[in-house]
């Protein structure tokens, strides 16, 4: 728990500082690469691993694209007639988390090779909205979302994303 209030007041200090800061560059050009094209998904959400880049995006599409050749991996996620529109992704390192936006909320857990997925947390609301997560460990994960009634969104997990809780915080 301490993590967490630790994390939450370096996140109140950072949003609320008001000193203004000279930035300069460290560097003079970018080089892009275009690792995947496809014209009917929105990609929004990234994570590193090792030398993959999974991602998450529209229509309940999520994959592994491999950074120094090798097989991509992909693969559609969809529950009834609903595709999610998946906002955030974090990992451990076994498996991939991928979290909706909007209502209702749903976080899979995805097993590396994509071939198992298992949906660990729901939550419905008129203003459900969940935009980050982040592992600490592979057994310490966070969520965090739009403010409820006032309240920040947040639910956490302690056994490496297998079961997910709510945290009502004022």
């Amino acid at each position: 728990m301490k993590y967490f209030a630790g994390l939450f007041s370096a996140m109140l200090f950072f949003s609320c500082a008001k000193e203004k800061k000279d930035y300069k560059p460290q560097f003079t050009t970018v080089t892009t690469t275009t690792l995947h094209e496809q014209q009917d998904i929105g990609v929004r959400a990234i994570t590193i691993d090792g030398d993959k880049v999974w991602y998450a995006g529209s229509m309940g599409n999520f994959g592994a694209l491999p950074l120094n050749g090798g097989k991509a991996l992909t693969g559609v996620i969809s529950k009834d007639t609903l595709y999610p529109e998946f906002r955030s992704i974090a990992q451990t390192k076994d498996a991939v988390f991928l979290l909706n936006a909007g209502t209702p909320a749903l976080l899979y857990k995805v097993t590396k090779d994509t071939k198992h997925n298992k949906l660990v947390y729901t939550e419905t609301g008129e203003k459900v909205f969940y935009d980050s997560m982040k592992f600490r460990n592979d057994d310490e994960g966070i969520a965090i979302g739009d403010p409820v009634n006032e309240c920040l969104s947040v639910i956490f997990t302690r056994d490496g994303g297998n079961t997910w809780k709510k945290n009502v915080m004022h």
